[in-house]
């Protein structure tokens, strides 16, 4: 839950978040199921490499006399205008992009600044994962959030004891029923599926449509520079930070971020375990399997802010390491539900 922009992304049960449902293994889920929460991605600060021309794909039968269609003809600033119309679709700009092979390349400068500016979309704004039954928040939200701390305040004078629909509960299901639900939604992806739905119906013929389908995909893929296999994820809100690895097997696979020292412990996971907040110890609890897990975690991170950068960036003396300490709860918490061996049940 990312309270400060109204977005949300469901995770089933934290068994699942976690992988400590033995059902399925947890490799099997997160990667073939395609349940990862892309953490990296949505706290990376990662460098932008510029648009090249080699991504712009020659449209069959192109004649270099041919005159310039008027919109062709437009200024750079008015033709920036143009996109920037919040009433035109991604569709819309697809549509328009493989009418011309100048088109599309206006289209692709226009998609990788869209990206750029897309780019780590939580990143330094209180994030925490919630159960669906809670008696209070983490102190970080209520210092985020001052408002929420005096409806909980008021709520107590109000009734003297905890009953009915507490604020905290309140504010968990607005952000269930009301906030956006980015599963699966970014901007690269999005201008991916346009491409793909003007290419149903557009009269470009096939060929060249599938050109400019892997022009687009291969710009997308190559935008930012992950050449740099160590980052670390900074908590920007006690200045804490852990070292990661990014491992990219080949060029096809998904990239690997993990806790340096335990590749079995993915950037995912390692945060969920520690910005997860369910019930308190005293509350009441329903008995459900991932409802009563959720209810011993509640990590000292829940509501803290976060970004991912590369371990070449400086850090003042303030900052401190606490990779070996996240890897030590982790492996705490699989010893507690019996699964200790990393090689035969790994994260």
């Amino acid at each position: 839950m990312v309270p400060d922009l109204g977005q949300r992304q469901p995770l089933g049960s934290i068994e699942w978040a976690l992988g400590l449902h033995r059902s399925v293994s947890p490799q099997e889920y997160f990667t073939k199921a395609g349940k990862t929460w892309d953490a990296f991605w949505k706290l990376a600060r990662v460098p932008t490499i510029a648009p090249v021309a080699e991504f712009v794909t020659a449209f069959p039968g192109a004649d270099a006399s041919v005159d310039a269609s008027p919109i062709e003809r437009l200024p750079a600033e008015l033709f920036d205008m143009v996109l920037g119309d919040t009433e035109l679709s991604t569709e819309d700009l697809m549509a328009l992009g493989v009418c011309s092979k100048t088109l599309w390349l206006q289209i692709l400068a226009h998609v990788h600044e869209d990206c750029r500016k897309a780019a780590a979309p939580w990143a330094g704004t209180p994030l925490l994962c919630t159960g669906s039954w809670l008696l209070d928040l983490p102190p970080a939200i209520y210092e985020a959030f001052p408002d929420q701390q005096k409806r909980e305040d008021a709520y107590k004078a109000r009734t003297g004891r905890w009953y009915g629909c507490c604020p905290a509960r309140k504010l968990n299901w607005n952000g269930i029923s009301n906030y956006v639900n980015v599963e699966g939604q970014s901007r690269t992806q999005a201008w991916l599926a346009a491409l793909t739905t003007v290419a149903r119906t557009a009269q470009t013929d096939r060929t060249t449509m599938r050109k400019l389908q892997c022009s687009l995909s291969e710009m997308l893929q190559r935008q930012t520079d992950v050449s740099q296999r160590n980052w670390i994820l900074r908590n920007l809100t006690v200045q804490q930070y852990v070292r990661l690895k990014f491992d990219r097997p080949r060029r096809t696979q998904e990239a690997n971020v993990y806790v340096r020292g335990a590749s079995w412990l993915t950037l995912d996971r390692a945060l969920i375990l520690r910005i997860s907040w369910g019930a308190n110890e005293t509350g009441t609890y329903d008995k459900r399997a991932d409802d009563r897990l959720n209810a011993s975690l509640r990590g000292s991170w829940a509501g803290h802010c976060f970004d991912v950068a590369e371990d070449s960036v400086s850090l003042e003396y303030s900052w401190h390491d606490v990779t070996d300490e996240v890897v030590k709860e982790a492996k705490a918490l699989k010893a507690a539900k019996g699964m200790s061996d990393e090689s035969g049940y790994s994260w």
